[in-house]
């Protein structure tokens, strides 16, 4: 009685004696050595099979998307000989941004500072000049002042973040651009090897 089973290599179906089972037979397709499986090892074997198509197609995909990008980059004007290759230590491709940001950093703290310090002013002035009693109405004023001095220093602050925040995406989208890109050329060197 003759068992199925499938080629390791090139997975054409084959059938051979019952006595051969996990030895290795030639493939009458392929003609290199395959281990005889039982019907659960070739539908192991299968399934194996399937997902490593699956994986192919899917960096097959990747790689076409990779080509086209990098072509239509190319139409508008060309990729920096630096981005094809990953390098952690280049520096920042935004430096405006960041220096954006500590500006906005810098100037948050100023208008904290100063309109801060006019706020404590009319505070201590209220304190030390008004001997009858405490103007109440003078009082909303100062608040207004100290209000409008937290929400610039908020304003400015989240502005500042944004502004390092993508900074660093755009960082983070070229390296990972650059380091698909090396992917992209070692996988073709590969194939013409």
């Amino acid at each position: 009685m003759a068992i199925s089973t499938i080629c390791e290599h090139c997975g054409a179906g084959l059938s051979a004696p019952d006595s051969s089972l996990g030895s290795k037979v030639n493939c009458p397709t392929c003609d290199r050595k395959t281990r005889v499986l039982d019907s659960e090892g070739s539908k192991a074997l299968l399934e194996k099979n399937e997902r490593e198509n699956e994986r192919s197609e899917e960096r097959k995909a990747r790689l076409d998307l990779l080509t086209r990008l990098e072509k239509e980059e190319a139409l508008r004007g060309g990729i920096e000989s630096s981005v094809r290759n990953f390098q952690p230590r280049a520096g920042t491709r935004h430096g405006r941004l960041r220096q954006m940001g500590s500006l906005l950093l810098g100037l948050s703290w100023v208008v904290f500072l100063l309109l801060g310090l006019h706020a404590i002013f009319d505070f201590i002035q209220q304190l030390g000049l008004s001997h009858d009693g405490f103007d109440w109405g003078r009082l909303g004023g100062i608040a207004l002042n100290v209000g409008i001095t937290l929400i610039g220093f908020a304003m400015l602050r989240i502005a500042a973040e944004a502004c390092f925040f993508m900074a660093e995406s755009g960082d983070r989208q070229w390296d990972i651009r650059a380091l698909l890109l090396d992917l992209l050329e070692e996988q073709s060197r590969q194939g013409e090897n």
